[in-house]
């Protein structure tokens, strides 16, 4: 839930927005663009650590078929998994078992390999980020996008001239 959107929504300093506006503000947010220029990332999922994921909500006993229900009730409850600036102290090492014992040595393995990981090549929201090159499916996501904008020109085009313009053409037309 967001504090903005919800004082767009209530009409904050008597801001009006339309529909598309708010839309566009909420998608903004719900893909991070707050932190996040594309959608290209040096990690999977933006996290260091995503190839050991599972291997490490296995060690502490939240593997589940939908980690992201897992995830978030524990958000809830500790905020996040890890802390990669200081790894003894992840939350979730407290759910792998004794301090020393190998479960728990396993997960702090995992964790502070993400934290050199992120010493090597920090993430797009943290200083000293590489740029990432774009991948395949960024590039394919961009050219969708842009080729959708080309049609709303040519509609709004359309449109302004009296003239109906159908982006699927049906059978008939």
């Amino acid at each position: 839930r967001s504090t903005l959107v919800d004082k767009l929504r209530g009409g904050h300093n008597n801001v009006k927005l339309s529909t598309e506006e708010l839309e566009r503000i909420v998608t903004w947010i719900d893909l991070n663009g707050v932190y996040y220029g594309n959608y290209s990332s040096y990690y999977p999922g933006r996290n260091p650590v995503a190839g050991e994921f599972q291997e490490l909500m296995g060690l502490a006993g939240l593997k589940n078929d939908r980690p992201w229900v897992i995830i978030g009730q524990y958000l809830k409850r500790f905020g996040p998994l890890v802390c990669f600036d200081r790894p003894k102290l992840s939350p979730i090492l407290a759910d792998v078992g004794p301090v020393g014992g190998d479960k728990y040595n396993r997960a702090l393995e995992i964790i502070s390999l993400g934290a050199e990981r992120l010493r090597k090549q920090p993430r797009e929201d943290m200083l000293g980020c590489k740029t990432v090159p774009l991948d395949e499916q960024d590039v394919e996501r961009i050219n969708r996008r842009q080729r959708g904008l080309a049609e709303q020109r040519k509609t709004l085009q359309a449109h302004n001239a009296g003239r109906r313009y159908y982006q699927y053409k049906t059978k008939g037309q």
